[in-house]
């Protein structure tokens, strides 16, 4: 009997997540164009211009927030649902 290669199931993400996950990429893509412009700068003048440096900075708070944000949802997600069918279950063993 040979076995086919079983690859790990991938549950389907609420919109939500999805939402958030695409927000989060858009900030992460926006702030490595921002730094790429900041490392450019600083290798043509030895420093960063302040507002690109100030975009960059702006950018990595908004790209922190994301990932907050997708975490969050993702370890609400996670959660399993409190219901009351558990306890009933236990009552009738008892």
């Amino acid at each position: 009997m040979t076995h086919a290669h079983m690859s790990p199931e991938i549950k389907a993400a609420p919109d939500a997540i999805a939402d958030a996950f695409d927000g989060f990429m858009h900030a992460f893509d926006a702030f490595k164009e921002a730094n790429d412009v900041r490392l450019d700068e600083i290798e043509r003048k030895l420093s960063a211009d302040v507002v690109t440096r100030d975009k960059v900075e702006r950018i990595n708070k908004a790209v922190d927030e994301q990932k907050s944000m997708l975490d969050q949802l993702t370890l609400k997600q996670a959660r399993p649902r409190l219901s009351g069918g558990a306890r009933r279950g236990r009552a009738r063993r008892a």
